[in-house]
């Protein structure tokens, strides 16, 4: 029998051997790196991906690809891509210095759209964006960028450590719920240090918009964008309160939201 006549007369298995035939052409042709990509674990199977080896024993998988590939890397894994950073605090200031080798472009632009509201059209001017990103290493994360903002946070914290206690009035203190305090006070006085004195006047609607936008930040990501309409509107009053602070101008900002503003 001929190989026609016996595809002929098992259809079924022979559809079956055509879809995984293109399954693994598309999973060894397409599944690639791109150029300023960290490196892809792909895995051997189409779709599921590294998932088979992952699943059973996450920990001392991810060990063994750190291991051959570095802090940084891409597995694909049931249709999608998941970068890791096994170690933020060398590996995020490393994909900043390195944004030449690792751009995270296409990812970038979901987070610029996604996540803070841009314009397509603005998240894909990419000089500008190169420029923001620039501003990063030497004005965040360098030693003496640290340390002024360190300073900057302790001085204003306690100041307003200082101001919290002499305005209750009374020797015996006030009660307050921890967790919705303590968050509020650092919120405060962590923009005042980047952005400049008092950026945001203790206005409570912007600390509710932030931290709804911290909750909702996974789901922002993942869902369509319809379907996270708070986020939306709660990014939208923090970019209309900032603008009119920026409008009025700053007091006193970080070095940092100097650069920010002039680039």
């Amino acid at each position: 029998m001929s190989l026609i006549d016996f595809l002929l007369s098992h259809q079924t298995l022979s559809i079956i051997g055509l879809l995984l035939l293109l399954a693994y052409a598309y999973h060894v042709l397409l599944i690639t790196p791109d150029p300023s990509e960290p490196p892809l674990i792909k895995g051997y199977v189409p779709f599921l991906g590294v998932a088979p080896q992952a699943i059973p024993r996450p920990r001392g998988y991810l060990t063994q690809c750190r291991r051959q590939n570095g802090d940084i890397f891409t597995l694909y894994a049931l249709g999608k891509r998941v970068t890791i950073v096994i170690d933020p605090i060398e590996g995020i200031p490393s994909i900043l210095r390195q944004s030449n080798k690792l751009s995270f472009k296409a990812a970038f632009r979901i987070l610029y759209i996604k996540a803070l509201g841009m314009t397509p059209e603005r998240a894909d001017m990419e000089e500008m964006n190169k420029e923001h990103l620039a501003l990063h290493p030497p004005y965040l994360l360098a030693k003496p960028a640290v340390d002024e903002l360190t300073a900057r946070f302790i001085r204003i914290l306690t100041r307003d450590l200082r101001k919290d206690i002499e305005g209750n009035g009374s020797q015996e203190g006030k009660v307050v719920n921890l967790f919705d305090w303590a968050p509020r006070l650092l919120f405060f006085a962590a923009s005042s240090a980047l952005w400049g004195q008092d950026i945001f006047d203790d206005e409570k609607i912007v600390f509710d918009d932030f931290m709804k936008m911290d909750a909702d930040f996974q789901l922002r990501m993942t869902l369509p964008s319809w379907m996270t309409k708070g986020y939306e509107r709660s990014i939208g009053r923090l970019k209309d309160t900032l603008g009119r602070k920026f409008e009025k101008g700053l007091k006193d900002p970080s070095n940092f939201a100097l650069k920010r503003i002039e680039v």
